[in-house]
């Protein structure tokens, strides 16, 4: 997404309190929601996330590019594909390594981040 930025659902915890006000003491992580159909893709959610998780803004930074760790629309498509033949009641997470966090995708639509030691 180029140009204006709309409100992301996420919350960093880098400790004391996140952006949405919750006291928190884990340095280093945050938690973001990807809803299928909402005018954000996938990718943008998980960089915003580990942008929210380094501290750093998700517009100036200098990370590498994402589809270096994990092809995007093959993660979507196995999460949240409406035309896969999976039943719908199977719950999945993958995770992948990225910029020295710990990336995981629930087919909830959890991306959740954390450093890695």
């Amino acid at each position: 997404m180029v140009g204006e930025v709309e409100s992301m659902e996420h919350s960093n915890t880098e400790g004391g309190v996140d952006a949405d006000g919750h006291a928190n003491d884990t340095l280093g992580t945050s938690e973001a929601w990807y809803r299928p159909g909402d005018s954000f893709d996938l990718s943008v959610i998980i960089l915003d996330a580990v942008a929210d998780a380094a501290d750093v803004d998700p517009l100036h930074n200098e990370f590498s590019p994402l589809y270096g760790s994990v092809d995007v629309n093959a993660l979507e498509t196995a999460l949240f594909d409406p035309d896969s033949q999976r039943p719908r009641d199977i719950r999945g997470e993958l995770a992948f390594d990225y910029e020295g966090f710990e990336v995981a995708v629930r087919a909830d639509g959890r991306v959740s981040v954390s450093a890695r030691d």
